[in-house]
């Protein structure tokens, strides 16, 4: 069976030597895994195709992952600095300039949509990457039932600049509810000095046996509500 274990959500992994790529090549070496990317714009989808030749463990799905059913219009956040604005790495549906004029439309669905494909396949979902510039609430509440079915391991990039912390908070106490716990990459005390960091999601029951690495506590830290 066509084994789905890890999903990569965003646009900047269209990059050379992104985050797409670096965890294609992990999960396929390491862990004989195989990945399905989301990727809604056009240009990132031709770099996504080129960088990705030769990996049989890669599935690139050409439309963007939200809470609902949808066509909309992603472009340049108003966030970003000028030198960026070709950067279509940061293309978003949230916050998009109205100055910008590189915006282009895509359709988005929850990954909720793709239980049924795992199901069929016999495939189990393991890791989630999320990386998408402002929407990371709305994917999140995307996948509430596959989370639920599969418990995968939940890494995303937060931004002040893209959302505000009481959303993204309102999310993941879903997911606390869901049992997991949620970490950062970074000791509370420094995010409130912060413009990004990362957060893990990790089902309760998973981290017993993660704890067993002595570099685990360093590496990953509680996060505070």
């Amino acid at each position: 069976a066509y084994q789905i274990s890890a999903c990569l959500v965003g646009s900047e992994m269209c990059i050379r030597d992104s985050t797409s790529i670096y965890y294609t090549n992990f999960l396929s070496l390491h862990c004989n895994a195989s990945c399905i990317i989301f990727e809604p714009i056009k240009e990132n989808i031709e770099c996504l195709y080129v960088n990705t030749s030769g990996m049989h463990n890669v599935s690139i799905m050409p439309n963007g992952l939200s809470n609902k059913f949808d066509e909309l219009k992603f472009g340049i956040p108003q966030y970003a600095h000028d030198w960026s604005r070709k950067n279509t790495g940061l293309f978003s549906y949230v916050n998009v300039s109205d100055s910008n004029k590189l915006t282009q439309s895509a359709y988005v669905l929850p990954l909720d949509h793709f239980l049924p494909v795992f199901k069929v396949s016999k495939s189990k979902l393991t890791f989630v990457k999320i990386d998408v510039e402002g929407a990371e609430s709305d994917v999140l509440l995307g996948m509430t039932k596959v989370t639920n079915k599969y418990k995968p391991i939940i890494q995303f990039e937060y931004n002040v600049k893209t959302t505000s912390l009481e959303t993204v908070n309102d999310v993941l106490k879903k997911y606390v509810d869901m049992n997991y716990k949620v970490f950062t990459d970074f000791p509370y005390y420094k995010l409130r000095v912060r413009r990004f960091w990362e957060f893990y999601l990790i089902p309760t029951e998973y981290i017993p046996n993660f704890k067993k690495s002595p570099s685990f506590d360093k590496l990953f830290n509680i996060y505070k509500f």
